[in-house]
């Protein structure tokens, strides 16, 4: 740590220049080359976090003077950063099994008894072997002759020959599912099964790691960009005699460029039908396919400096916990298919 280096005047310098509207830490102005000194003298000044912090979480110890991770207040084990704050439990266990639970749960019935019309009503409507001979001969009673809600009717299809039946000869659900009936049946499911990720960011939905990427890569770059489906560039294409429609992915408003994003080992077959439609029906825009190759650098940033969980603390990326799970799995799936 550079003793030289004044904590106040850090402090100072980011609430003057780099704190937003709503309160919270304009993170991305931070990283610019313009306020450098001040993301690395935040960095130096907490180096006693580990080094996949996000500047959140450092943030939020120099503001509030801490020099370590707090401790769950149950076991004492280190707790984790999320949503822009520290947890006060290290697991769901500690939540529901601490003192605090317990007292609050104390709380909630204390005081509270049932009066003796209760207690004789909540014995005399016992299930099972626990009622008593007078209350099973009642319930019996309730549904004998007249009481019967189906007294005097008949079953709907009284009558129908089965042949009329609208359920004669229908299968059961699902029935057509099973076993060599089954499309997949005896086949392997494919190695990419289980892999695709989808959320959004800034409001534009994705449907993979590389368009994330490269979501994330254009708003560093400063570039404007917006969904290529909501403005309409839908293209026709041929395919087994078949007619089928198609949308490229983004579109960078700036230099009026569809973009359509695939990585290098499925640029190929299909693809590149779809992407010839596209070129043929819009001749005077300039229409690309990009892939990770260009991004290779930004990629592997993204992946040290863990810029997801940074955007996610954010509020402006949005993905369930299992894409978010699947998304880390893929990490090394992603640098493998760039450097194919």
């Amino acid at each position: 740590m550079d003793c030289c280096v004044n904590r106040n005047d850090v402090i100072q310098y980011i609430n003057d220049n780099l704190i937003r509207v709503d309160g919270k830490l304009n993170s991305p102005a931070l990283r610019s080359n313009k306020h450098s000194d001040a993301l690395n003298n935040l960095i130096n000044l907490t180096s006693y976090l580990p080094s996949q912090a996000t500047i959140s979480e450092r943030w939020y110890h120099m503001k509030h003077d801490l020099y370590s991770v707090p401790n769950c207040v149950e076991c004492g084990k280190p707790v984790s950063w999320s949503d822009g704050v520290y947890k006060r439990f290290c697991s769901q266990l500690c939540a529901v099994t601490s003192e605090e639970a317990r007292q609050r749960t104390h709380r909630q019935f204390i005081g509270k008894k049932q009066s003796q019309n209760q207690i004789d009503k909540s014995a005399a409507t016992r299930t099972g072997t626990k009622r008593t001979d007078e209350t099973k001969q009642k319930l019996r009673m309730q549904k004998l002759g007249s009481n019967n809600p189906m007294f005097g009717k008949k079953p709907w299809n009284f009558g129908i020959d089965p042949k009329d039946n609208p359920l004669f000869g229908r299968p059961r659900r699902n029935f057509g599912l099973y076993g060599s009936a089954n499309p997949m049946f005896g086949k392997s499911p494919s190695p990419f099964a289980g892999k695709g990720i989808n959320g959004k960011f800034k409001g534009l939905h994705f449907r993979s790691s590389l368009e994330l990427c490269y979501l994330m890569y254009w708003y560093e770059e400063n570039v404007v960009v917006d969904s290529a489906e909501s403005n309409g560039f839908k293209v026709h294409y041929l395919d087994s005699d078949t007619i089928k429609t198609y949308s490229p992915d983004f579109f960078l408003c700036e230099t009026s460029t569809i973009v359509e994003i695939k990585p290098k080992k499925l640029q190929s077959g299909i693809v590149l039908k779809k992407f010839d439609a596209l070129v043929s029906a819009f001749p005077d825009m300039n229409c690309v396919m990009l892939s990770g190759h260009d991004i290779i650098d930004f990629v592997e940033h993204c992946i040290y400096n863990n810029l997801v969980d940074h955007y996610i603390s954010c509020d402006m990326l949005y993905m369930t916990n299992k894409q978010l799970s699947r998304l880390r799995n893929n990490y090394g799936e992603i640098i493998r298919s760039i450097n194919s």
